[in-house]
């Protein structure tokens, strides 16, 4: 099918794969690729093994979510890669059918959606997605957000907040602010960087202040619950003495949980 690269006006155009996504969804794409095929494919087999993902990210997500979701709770993954926080979501017990996975690599989104065929997804930078007011119970974002500039992940956060349902809940994870820091004086600088990936591309992320990250999203209607900077989860997790002293003894993650005014 060949998509509208144009501006998005309005619900003009949804790609056959959001159908029945209760008429929630306008699609609006910016064609960037970030990954190749096979860097994709690398970084799924990364996450798969990932330490971080099994004893922090995974870990902290469950104890946030499962208080909260039901078969019929409507959530939006941002930044959903390959789909490993989706299949999270399934296993929670949230419906296929409630579940949408947006990501800007379509390779990324390729895997995902031959690992989760019932799930829909769509292709999208996320500070231009376009959705209904109102049409969300959940956002949930897990290592994306640190990767938008200030203007986009203020707009992303005022848009998380229109889409949500009063009452409705944000939770994400973001790299920890110090995590980029050697030295407190760097704290402050808040020039982009790049780094190299284990999947063989290079990111480039913005480093944002704890008080960035909290004021944006107070700012944006929303009444913060939790803060948490979490270290590696169950005794599983002291099997890798390495990895455990690298996400242990420094801050490395934080997670903020946030419901709709």
């Amino acid at each position: 099918m060949e998509l509208d690269k144009s501006p998005n006006k309005g619900c003009t155009h949804r790609p056959h794969f959001l159908r029945g996504f209760s008429d929630l969804f306008c699609y609006n794409s910016c064609m960037k690729i970030i990954y190749s095929r096979s860097q994709s494919a690398k970084y799924k087999k990364f996450i798969k093994n990932s330490y971080s993902w099994k004893f922090l990210e995974s870990r902290t997500l469950i104890k946030y979510l499962k208080p909260l979701i039901s078969s019929n709770t409507k959530v939006l993954d941002a930044g959903c890669g390959t789909g490993s926080l989706v299949k999270l979501l399934l296993d929670l017990g949230v419906k296929p059918k409630n579940i949408l996975g947006n990501d800007i690599s379509p390779y990324m989104l390729e895997i995902a959606r031959k690992s989760y065929p019932k799930v829909q997804f769509v292709q999208a930078n996320l500070p231009e997605l376009k959705l209904k007011s109102k049409s969300l119970n959940m956002v949930v974002s897990s290592m994306v957000l640190q990767f938008l500039n200030h203007r986009d992940f203020r707009i992303t956060i005022q848009n998380f907040s229109k889409w949500l349902v009063r009452g409705g809940h944000l939770l994400f994870i973001v790299v920890h602010p110090l995590r980029f820091t050697s030295n407190y004086s760097e704290y402050f600088n808040n020039k982009a960087q790049s780094e190299g990936t284990p999947w063989g591309t290079k990111i480039e992320y913005y480093p944002k202040r704890l008080s960035d990250y909290l004021n944006v999203v107070i700012n944006s209607g929303f009444v913060i619950t939790s803060v948490e900077e979490p270290k590696p989860q169950g005794k599983e997790a002291k099997i890798y003495p390495d990895e455990y002293k690298k996400y242990s003894t420094k801050p490395t993650r934080l997670v903020v949980m946030a419901s709709k005014k």
